[in-house]
């Protein structure tokens, strides 16, 4: 093999990549402490040893878990595109019809919720074979061969889990501590800043991930799964700071 390419040795990849040796487990423990620490080390895994996480694909591939995660990318999807909503309803720039149905949305969780789980499950099939068509190609590109059209699909799915758990989490938190999304929003603080921060290293998750389970070429991984990602969110960020920046100074200057 030569040196253009990426192996799944520890050697070529980034620390956040490498597999870690672990020592002797303790005793048995029951059944419920032993599922709560399974779902404890696995999505520790994802976050934080994305190569150990990526190891296998015979549980990542069960439906019903593929059919949660993929649902879950589904309603942070859709709480994202209520920002974007928001943000432009805020700036003047709001889309038609978005006046009257936002007091809906924004003043009743129940509402909320419906329409998030509703149309997140719509875009399940959006995910799964169109984000999974543009993983398969971006690999292929990189150089991978004996490309399946699975591990794809669940590579994409469960990096992308890195972001949008997260969000779907604290939805769920918001929900129980106020009466509406309207005050959760504004009572928010920085976790607008950690969901930038995580977008970024679901990047990362996502090479690693790739790098885990195919032979690729070095530079062109590097560039179709870190830089161009990367490029591409800070662009997206940089257009969004710029335009909440102007909607203040045009704020500012009709007081």
């Amino acid at each position: 093999m030569s040196e253009e390419e990426v192996s799944s040795t520890m050697r070529d990849q980034p620390a956040a990549c490498a597999n870690k040796p672990t020592g002797p487990g303790a005793s048995p423990p029951s059944t419920t402490q032993k599922a709560e620490r399974s779902f404890r080390s696995w999505v520790v895994a994802l976050f934080v040893q994305p190569s150990k996480f990526f190891a296998s694909f015979e549980d990542l591939a069960r439906p019903l878990l593929i059919f949660a995660a993929t649902l879950c990318l589904g309603v942070a999807s859709m709480v994202d595109r209520i920002e974007q909503h928001i943000l432009r309803a805020e700036m003047g720039q709001g889309v038609s019809g978005w006046s009257e149905l936002s007091p809906w949305l924004l003043h009743s969780w129940s509402t909320l919720w419906i329409a998030l789980l509703v149309f997140g499950a719509l875009n399940v099939p959006l995910f799964w074979y169109l984000g999974g068509w543009w993983y398969r190609l971006r690999l292929k590109w990189s150089g991978a061969t004996a490309l399946d059209s699975l591990r794809p699909r669940l590579l994409f799915v469960y990096s992308s889990l890195v972001y949008a758990l997260p969000v779907v989490l604290v939805m769920v938190g918001e929900t129980l501590l106020f009466p509406n999304y309207r005050l959760a929003r504004d009572a928010e603080g920085s976790w607008t800043l950690i969901f930038v921060l995580l977008s970024f290293w679901s990047v990362v998750v996502s090479y690693c991930g790739a790098t885990r389970t195919f032979v690729l070429t070095r530079r062109k991984a590097l560039l179709w799964f870190l830089l161009l990602p990367w490029a591409l969110y800070a662009v997206e960020l940089g257009l969004w700071m710029w335009l909440f920046d102007a909607f203040n100074a045009a704020m500012t200057e009709t007081v």
